[in-house]
């Protein structure tokens, strides 16, 4: 279910036609301004360059099929389509700490980490939480942007974002109960962006609750859960856990998932079935 494509018809108001229109996360593809889908679909996106996405690693698109793919009543994998993009939001990674055996404790405790406001899964216009060997999330936080003219001011429009980091750690994986936990850390970098009053350094400026979509590789989680002997057509369940810092440095986790849908998710779904190489 899940590896099909999902088109969506939305009709045009004060008119009897439809417009076909997809959306899928996936990744830069080729030399142009075009997207692998995760759904093996390339994406020519319409208004874009390469340049565009020269940066990017992966991408969220939704938008329009235009020219001959407007007529077509199935999209295969492998298939080439036009799209006119009315939603492109770039995914972040989260960078993997590796599980050598400790306590989460122990393996948070040289990160910086701040309050994560809320977690949940990215399934902007049904797009599930995993396929092709990603899992996808919402975590919104607070975060900083640096004004480029260093006054702090918001006269001016360039300002630049701290990229903040993502933090995401395997913690039990039980192939018995087909049970993974799964932890995951954010730093907004505070401590460079702020004086020790607690106030925004000169030329820096606090942003709350600002969403962040982001992705987690799978691939060697689904050669760990393969060396376990859990066939593609299985189900595991995920816990989902968030993990903060209190200010005297002791870790602190919450499980999150308890109230999401779609925490059992099929084996293949972690698999990467189509590579933009």
């Amino acid at each position: 279910m899940l590896s099909a494509v999902t088109l969506l018809f939305s009709s045009c108001l004060g008119d009897s036609e439809y417009t076909p229109t997809i959306g899928c996360t996936g990744v830069p593809y080729g030399l142009g301004a075009s997207v692998m889908l995760d759904n093996g679909v390339i994406a020519n996106l319409s208004g874009f360059s390469s340049t565009d996405l020269m940066n990017v690693n992966r991408v969220f698109v939704y938008g329009q099929l235009t020219g001959e793919s407007a007529n077509l009543e199935q999209i295969q994998a492998g298939q080439e389509i036009d799209l006119i993009p009315q939603v492109a939001v770039e995914l972040d990674e989260l960078e993997t700490i590796t599980n050598t055996g400790e306590t989460v404790e122990n393996a948070f405790a040289d990160y910086n980490l701040t309050t994560i406001n809320n977690l949940g899964w990215f399934t902007m216009n049904n797009v599930f939480n995993a396929l092709n060997g990603y899992m996808n999330f919402t975590l919104v936080g607070d975060c900083y942007s640096r004004n480029n003219s260093g006054s702090g001011t918001s006269s001016s429009n360039s300002n630049t974002l701290v990229t903040p980091n993502y933090y995401i750690y395997v913690g039990r994986v039980d192939a018995q109960a087909k049970i993974v936990d799964l932890y995951i850390g954010f730093d907004n970098r505070e401590s460079e962006c702020v004086e020790e009053n607690g106030d925004p350094k000169t030329g820096y400026s606090l942003n709350t609750n600002i969403s962040f979509y982001l992705s987690f590789d799978t691939t060697s989680l689904y050669s760990q859960l393969d060396s376990e002997g859990i066939s593609d057509d299985e189900s595991v369940t995920f816990n989902i856990y968030t993990v903060e810092k209190a200010d005297d440095g002791t870790i602190e986790t919450e499980k999150v998932s308890s109230s999401w849908d779609f925490t059992n998710i099929q084996k293949l779904l972690l698999k990467r079935t189509y590579r933009s190489y």
